[in-house]
């Protein structure tokens, strides 16, 4: 059976456009988003390089070990924590951000970070910065992913070292795993930040609604669509729906209750208990006796 390889979709040069054909009420939100995209690019740098020297280490324990812990189910693990860790670095996310800073910049001089110090000339086109949004979002999915994998393994390690064999070598596991999930939440905060400044790019070139916008417009709406269930729900139980509309209005709720003293409850019970169990008495039916009652007595 052949195999096939998966071609990586490359983005094409952006379709650019001159700043001077954009609104002027326009040019302080995209000021603002490309600063923020700045300052998102030059926090990951050391980031993923810290992230890079995690890697290298557990490269050369994987190696090391491969041959004599490959069925161990600890080593799954450690297999596992590699393959997201290059899945990471292949994403290349710094790449990514600086593309879309360099598409507000002239293509046609030299792509530099020289060229970044300036003042924006150009903005592309919609569809560039679209795939730039599912680059980040794709990424953000991955990262989440893994920090969630790499808890998993801490807590997998932490419990093999109990056993006492191989203690050095599972500490040492532990220890990357756990800087790894640091670096992974700290990515985590930085890609949830570009993704917000990329949708805000997008509202202020093509007037595109952000998903915190969109929420937003009919926020009750949406809360209670995923709060109550649909009213062809059949489970054979009357069920009392809140009325959301009602609950909202302070001067609809119901006048709290007076509380009962505890003499009052005393003397009620008192006085009730004993008629009732009498009646109670009163009222037990006689046992009808037949045939067979009669025989035997």
């Amino acid at each position: 059976m052949p195999v096939v390889h998966k071609r990586r979709r490359r983005a094409t040069r952006p379709t650019q456009s001159d700043k001077a054909s954009l609104p002027p009420d326009v040019l302080p939100h995209i000021d603002a988003a490309l600063k923020q995209t700045k300052v998102s690019s030059r926090a990951l740098r050391p980031i993923l390089s810290t992230f890079n020297d995690e890697l290298l280490v557990l490269h050369r324990l994987f190696y090391r070990g491969n041959n004599q812990h490959r069925t161990a189910i600890f080593w799954q693990r450690v297999s596992e924590m590699r393959r997201y860790a290059e899945r990471l670095e292949e994403l290349h996310l710094t790449d990514i951000l600086d593309s879309l800073r360099l598409s507000f910049f002239d293509q046609s001089q030299q792509q530099s970070s020289k060229l970044l110090k300036g003042s924006w000339t150009h903005y592309p086109d919609q569809q560039f910065v679209s795939y730039i949004l599912e680059r980040v979002g794709g990424s953000l999915l991955l990262v989440q992913k893994m920090h969630e994998r790499l808890c998993e393994a801490y807590r997998s390690f932490t419990l093999a070292i109990q056993t006492g064999a191989f203690a050095q070598l599972l500490l040492t596991l532990a220890a990357i795993a756990s800087r790894m999930s640091t670096i992974t939440a700290q990515l985590i905060e930085i890609l949830q930040q570009s993704l917000e400044t990329i949708h805000a790019l997008l509202a202020a070139l093509y007037d595109v609604p952000s998903a915190i916008q969109r929420r937003n417009n009919d926020p009750l709406g949406t809360a209670i669509s995923h709060a109550q269930p649909t009213e062809s729900e059949d489970t054979g139980i009357p069920i009392q729906r809140r009325n959301p509309h009602i609950a909202s209005n302070p001067d609809l709720h119901p006048p709290r209750a007076q509380p009962i003293s505890a003499v009052s409850v005393e003397r009620v019970s008192k006085q009730q208990i004993r008629p009732i169990i009498q009646e109670k008495r009163a009222k037990k039916r006689r046992k009808i006796r037949d045939e067979i009652d009669d025989i035997f007595g």
